[in-house]
């Protein structure tokens, strides 16, 4: 096992060993986290931890809009939503996934964020409310996906840190589900949540999928 103090995180290509002194993998029960009081722990075990291939977020008033090279994501109910995608070829397992997100501004009444596996793949360049990439449009313009995972629901209720159970994101990929990634939506009307997104020059501000094999 590798040991790290934290100061120096390493990357091998899509893949960052980041030392995970909070543990989101101690009480998953409820699938519920409120940011900054989740119930953790801690732990010197290092779990992979991916950054994104491609993220980005788009909004129904500007309908082809695409927006992926911004510094943030956003998602606001029902008028914004956010796409993101990881490459997932270097993981052989997976018992827990969990997605962090680092929330950089936060606007209105607590907010339930959830998220729905994507049924279309899509271009970070390129996609938008009514796109998933140049030429080729949603079968429903705001994104093609399934119904919400059951218990994968986070509460925002200020800036900092939130944690989401996607497991189920990863463990149908690695079963041969093809893998088009994550569409991220508030579940409440009115609502603006800021992320940071992969173009954040912080690392420790972009999402991650941490994965528990």
């Amino acid at each position: 096992m590798i040991f790290m103090d934290g100061k120096n995180i390493p990357i091998v290509g899509a893949v960052e060993l980041i030392p995970q002194s909070i543990n989101p993998f101690s009480d998953l029960e409820a699938g519920v986290y409120a940011n900054n009081v989740g119930k953790v722990i801690l732990k010197d075990a290092i779990f992979p931890t991916l950054l994104p291939i491609a993220d980005s977020w788009i909004y129904s008033v500007s309908p082809d809009m695409n927006d992926g090279a911004n510094g943030v994501i956003r998602t606001q109910q029902p008028d914004i939503r956010s796409v993101l995608n990881f490459d997932l070829s270097s993981i052989v397992s997976c018992s827990q996934a969990i997605l962090e997100l680092d929330v950089q501004s936060f606007t209105g009444t607590p907010s339930i964020l959830a998220f729905h596996l994507s049924t279309g793949p899509f271009v970070e360049s390129e996609v938008s409310w009514n796109n998933r990439d140049v030429g080729n449009t949603w079968s429903s313009a705001g994104g093609d996906f399934g119904a919400q995972v059951s218990a994968s629901a986070v509460n925002i209720v200020g800036t900092g840190k939130v944690q989401l159970d996607i497991t189920t994101y990863v463990t149908d990929v690695l079963g041969s589900t093809p893998n088009r990634g994550i569409i991220l939506r508030d579940v409440n009307v009115g609502n603006l949540v800021v992320y940071y997104s992969k173009e954040e020059a912080v690392v420790d501000r972009r999402p991650k999928l941490i994965v528990k094999p």
